[in-house]
């Protein structure tokens, strides 16, 4: 499992390796982020970028819900993105190069008024030129921090993460 890393930004952090660590949240409906409005920070210092979770909603045997992410694919960015039925619709992430391997750094995503035309993602307190289009949010159920709800080992987060945060609203700069 994760460890308590007693050197996190602030204190303590939970550190995954990238090979089977996560933080199961359970399926309460008060866990649910996907909301018409929502916020999600963290500080993490990736030890490596795959397609690591920092913090999933309701997704798994569905494959329907919402992702807030690290992605490898054309460089190393922040990502979000929504799946119905196992269909993708809507990645939105910031520009590649954007998340910087064994730094710490603080990440922020921020929904408004249920459309990802809305979303704001920040690095450091930066606003992010964002890439992909719009949807409404879908999705209610169970919530993981380090993975999302399969067994594919490359959404394994490979970092360390402190002072996660997730609100029903969405916070204003």
């Amino acid at each position: 499992g994760q460890a308590f890393n007693a050197s996190g930004r602030f204190g303590g952090a939970l550190e995954f390796d990238g090979t089977g660590d996560y933080v199961d949240l359970g399926a309460d409906s008060s866990l649910s982020l996907v909301e018409l409005n929502f916020s999600i920070s963290a500080w993490i210092k990736p030890d490596e970028i795959t397609f690591g979770r920092i913090l999933v909603n309701n997704i798994g045997g569905t494959d329907t819900g919402f992702s807030f992410h690290l992605d490898r694919t054309g460089g190393d960015s922040v990502a979000i993105y929504v799946l119905d039925g196992g269909v993708e619709k809507l990645e939105r992430e910031t520009s590649f190069g954007t998340v910087v391997v064994g730094e710490w750094q603080h990440v922020a995503v921020v929904v408004d008024s249920g459309t990802y035309s809305n979303s704001r993602i920040y690095i450091n307190g930066q606003n992010q030129t964002l890439q992909g289009s719009s949807v409404s949010l879908i999705g209610d159920a169970g919530a993981m921090i380090g993975k999302k709800q399969d067994s594919n080992p490359i959404t394994f987060l490979n970092a360390t993460i402190d002072e996660l945060a997730a609100w029903n609203r969405s916070l204003s700069e």
